[in-house]
């Protein structure tokens, strides 16, 4: 709410988002959308470097949403945000096929399985998709205004779905490993590396496979430095993986 109205001075602001750790501490920076590009370029002018609670701040365009400008994307997949913590995947389902037919509504969740606050809803085609980000963006669901957006990690391609786990416990098996991970999304695949001199002893590193970007995404955002049997792993982008 603060950066909500400290950036209101711009013009008619539709959506302002704190970006967050997965502990819930924020990561210092956020996510303002304003009615019009006018405003928007109105923010950058006049409120960068202007003092917000004792921080000189910094704004600039937000260059990840820079493609969706224009309006009328091709993407079936739109992302939720500001969801009350108690809303379901049926709830958020039953609300977004006001604009179309929903083959899919995904809660995210953190690594203790609670609500994000936001999901991925999937549409039949990419007309149902645009209809909700025009139509359903401030909709209420629980009591609480909504923001609907295009989803960024669609369509990025398979490169982003594997991901290198690395400083693994060499006792971790491929089991254990996809089991750490399927909190995040349907994991394909789960590998551990093993000593070509010896087939029984781990490298203590694997890779992992999942059937969504977002989902892959989602791992390295809440498993990274996470706990696997008394080994805190590692977890990013797999660059060699196809």
């Amino acid at each position: 709410q603060d950066l909500k109205d400290h950036m209101r001075q711009a013009g008619d602001v539709t959506f302002a988002e704190v970006m967050q750790e997965a502990d819930g501490r924020s990561k210092g920076c956020g996510i303002v959308e304003f009615a019009n590009a006018q405003a928007a370029q109105q923010a950058i002018a006049t409120l960068n470097d202007s003092d917000l609670k004792g921080r000189m701040i910094f704004v600039r365009e937000d260059r990840e949403n820079r493609q969706g400008m224009g309006g009328g994307g091709n993407s079936c997949s739109v992302y939720v945000g500001n969801l009350h913590f108690d809303v379901s995947w049926q709830d958020l389902k039953d609300h977004m096929r006001a604009t179309g037919n929903v083959d899919q509504a995904d809660i995210l969740t953190g690594e203790d399985g609670r609500s994000k606050g936001c999901g991925i809803v999937t549409y039949q085609n990419p007309q149902g998709a645009n209809r909700a980000i025009r139509e359903l963006q401030n909709s209420t669901i629980h009591g609480r205004p909504i923001f609907v957006r295009e989803d960024r990690e669609a369509g990025k391609g398979a490169q982003n779905t594997q991901l290198f786990v690395g400083n693994l416990s060499y006792e971790t098996t491929w089991k254990e490993l996809k089991d750490h991970f399927r909190s995040c999304g349907e994991v394909e695949r789960a590998d551990v590396q093993y000593q070509a001199e010896d087939p029984t002893r781990s490298k203590g590193w694997g890779t992992i496979k999942f059937a969504r970007a977002r989902d892959a995404a989602n791992a390295i955002n809440q498993l990274n430095g996470s706990d696997l049997q008394g080994r805190q792993i590692q977890v990013r982008i797999d660059k060699q993986g196809s």
